[in-house]
């Protein structure tokens, strides 16, 4: 197996992760901070 290609996948799993964790903090928070911008 090529190590490079395991370790991208692992590392692309994990931003993903961290992405939804992420949207989910803006998406029940998201509404008040936009509310108060706009």
């Amino acid at each position: 197996m090529n190590s490079h290609i395991l370790f991208h996948d692992e590392l692309r799993l994990l931003m993903t992760d961290i992405w939804h964790r992420v949207m989910h903090i803006y998406g029940e928070n998201g509404r008040l901070l936009y509310g108060n911008i706009f």
